[in-house]
């Protein structure tokens, strides 16, 4: 069975990615976590303040898209504090320019594939669904390809929420460019959940200028164990579980992951992901329990990696919307179940919406017009609706 966790529209494919990054050394910088370094890429910028534009070219937009995009890239930071290029996408609307700037709206990206040429920003004319309304309503939109994707000679730290979260802020910076406000929200489905999520207890440290509204995430990876464990015996799923090992034991110091599968076989499933279709097929020549070698949850790196890149509530009272489905086969809904209590528990203002029927792409095409309603909402500065006190 073919998964697609691709940004919406974009189908065509493209081939094979070629994975320079590994003679990026590692540095002595920790995360927050006690026990894991991040490394420094082979692509560190000596230079530039989170947010800068480094280039900017025009890129056509889909003609439902009424406003003028460019293909830009950016400065972020890792994990470690070192700065790093992100390529993406600014959209500016038609409309005229409010004294204090557009609201700007972030979209995060689902799983794209994991070659360079698989960067969202690499297909023309760019399109995405759901934003032509709020593109029309007067909002930029800020669509980051992630650290890693777009960027030859450096790894995507795949569901690394600390780089993605920075990235997702440090777009919403770079929207300033053409016009963006500080006023922001952050939008994402599937992995781009994920790193919504991140972004939003990210912000009060590492982006306080902003004025961070609101995080809608749509079928989001929360718990990653929840998601990635069932490729342990899951072909489906494998590839993303494969990935994940890769990416991390290359970008962490700690490379004992590598000692989790053996490599041939998870660098093949790495390469079904780089075929960018957005189709992840069955890769793999010989069983799964062939393949690993032991359980990851054995590992101690494996356990801090998903402790460290797992959701949480945090300090935040930034309010929430969730959208996911029980049929959902790719990313699980328990993680969504669990985040939801406890979002309801700190008393943060959060809307789950859920449909027993709904897989992984319903969760995410029929509640567009929701969602956008939702983030008008906050950006207009009506209070955040809650349903905590219904139940699920």
């Amino acid at each position: 069975m073919a998964l697609v966790l691709a940004i919406a529209n974009s189908t065509a494919a493209c081939g094979d990615g070629d994975d320079a990054s590994t003679g990026a050394t590692t540095t002595a910088t920790t995360t927050d976590s006690e026990s894991l370094t991040f490394y420094t890429p082979s692509t560190a910028l000596s230079s530039g303040a989170p947010g800068d534009v480094l280039s900017k070219e025009p890129i056509a937009l889909d003609p439902s898209m009424h406003g003028t995009g460019w293909r830009v890239t950016f400065v972020s930071t890792t994990p470690a504090g070192d700065r790093v290029p992100v390529t993406g996408v600014l959209i500016q609307p038609r409309s005229t320019k409010p004294a204090k700037g557009y609201p700007v709206v972030v979209w995060a990206h689902g799983t794209t594939g994991l070659g360079d040429q698989c960067a969202p920003s690499a297909y023309e004319p760019f399109a995405l669904s759901g934003v032509a309304p709020l593109i029309d309503a007067g909002y930029v939109i800020a669509a980051p390809d992630y650290e890693g994707l777009g960027i030859p000679d450096e790894i995507h730290p795949y569901l690394v929420g600390e780089a993605s979260g920075h990235n997702v802020l440090d777009a919403a910076r770079a929207a300033r460019t053409i016009g963006g406000s500080n006023v922001v929200l952050a939008w994402g489905w599937s992995q781009g959940g994920h790193a919504a999520l991140f972004a939003r207890s990210l912000q009060p440290v590492y982006a306080p200028e902003l004025d961070f509204r609101g995080a809608a995430a749509q079928a989001p990876v929360t718990d990653v164990d929840t998601f990635l464990l069932p490729g342990r015996t899951d072909v489906d799923i494998f590839p993303f579980t494969a990935e994940t090992i890769l990416a991390w034991a290359e970008v962490y110091e700690e490379t004992s992951l590598l000692d989790l599968v053996v490599v041939e076989d998870a660098e093949k499933a790495r390469l079904a992901q780089q075929a960018c279709t957005g189709d992840i097929a069955d890769n793999t020549t010989r069983p799964l329990d062939d393949i690993f070698r032991s359980d990851p949850e054995n590992t101690a790196a494996w356990r801090e990696a998903v402790r460290i890149n797992s959701v949480v509530v945090g300090e935040s009272d930034i309010p929430v919307l969730l959208t996911h489905g029980a049929a959902d086969i790719v990313v699980p809904v328990a993680g969504t179940n669990a985040l939801y209590e406890q979002l309801c528990a700190a008393q943060v203002a959060t809307v789950y919406m859920h449909d027993p029927a709904w897989n992984h792409f319903t969760a995410y095409y029929t509640t567009l017009s929701q969602v956008d309603a939702w983030l008008a909402a906050r950006i207009a500065g009506d209070p955040a609706p809650t349903d905590c006190t219904s139940g699920k």
